[in-house]
Order: structure tokens, then C-alpha cells, then sequence
């Protein structure tokens, strides 16, 4: 085996750091909107205000709370429109390769259709050689 498959080669390790892993990341969501509130609730009052031009006095919190939920909107369309997409074909693909349940019991139904089919024209074959 080459040094490459064997340092690249995924191990199955069983799901409790899988588990661990996703629950974390679905928290660190919530999470991370408070830690961007803060963030630029402080950079607005710290930074961004004093920094402001006389001609920019009309950028209120409020408007600076909407350009960050536009932001953040345009973000999520990004995310939406082409991370979406490929984020779940790798994870079918990663899903399929490693112990996957449904992968299995497909992977039974269809030996076991392709032994139906086998059955069926053998029986075929067997009528057929009945009535000539």
C-alpha cells in the first residue's frame, strides 16, 4: 500500500465523535449571530461612528443594523444558492461510503432483485422450451 492511501485512508472510528462534532457546530450558529450583534454594535459605537465624516452623520444604529442584516442576508444567499448544493453531495458521498444503513439494506434488495430476475427467466426460458 502506498505511504499516500495509507495516510489518506478515512478510518470509521463509530459515531460518538461525529455526534460530539455536529452538536457543537449547530451551537457555534447560535452562538456566532450573538458574537456578530456584539461585534458590530461595538465596532459601530468604537470605531465606525468616530470615524464618521460630518457628511455621514445620517448613518444611525439603525442604519447600520439594517447594512449588517444585508449583509448578513447576501451571505445566506451564497450559502444558499451554491455552498447548499455541494456541502450535501460531499456528505451523500462520504454518507454512502461509510456504513451507511440504507446503503446496505439497497445493496440487499437489489441482490435480492437481481436473484428474482434470474428466477423469472429461468422460468421464462422453461415455458418457452414447454410449448415448443
Amino acid at each position: 500500500m502506498k505511504l499516500k492511501e495509507k495516510v489518506l485512508k478515512q478510518r470509521n472510528i463509530g459515531v460518538w465523535m461525529g455526534a460530539f462534532k455536529d452538536v457543537l457546530v449547530m451551537s457555534f450558529v447560535w452562538i456566532s449571530i450573538i458574537n456578530f450583534i456584539m461585534v458590530g454594535a461595538i465596532a459601530y459605537s468604537t470605531t465606525i461612528r468616530p470615524s464618521f465624516p460630518d457628511s455621514l452623520a445620517w448613518i444611525s444604529p439603525g442604519v447600520f443594523i439594517g447594512f449588517m442584516a444585508v449583509v448578513f442576508a447576501l451571505i445566506m444567499f451564497v450559502e444558499w444558492k451554491w455552498i447548499y448544493p455541494s456541502y450535501y453531495a460531499f456528505r451523500n458521498k462520504q454518507e454512502y461510503a461509510h456504513q451507511n444503513l440504507l446503503r446496505d439494506h439497497l445493496d440487499k434488495q437489489d441482490r435480492e432483485i437481481k436473484e428474482l430476475h434470474k428466477k423469472i427467466d429461468e422460468l421464462l426460458d422453461a415455458l418457452q422450451k414447454g410449448e415448443q
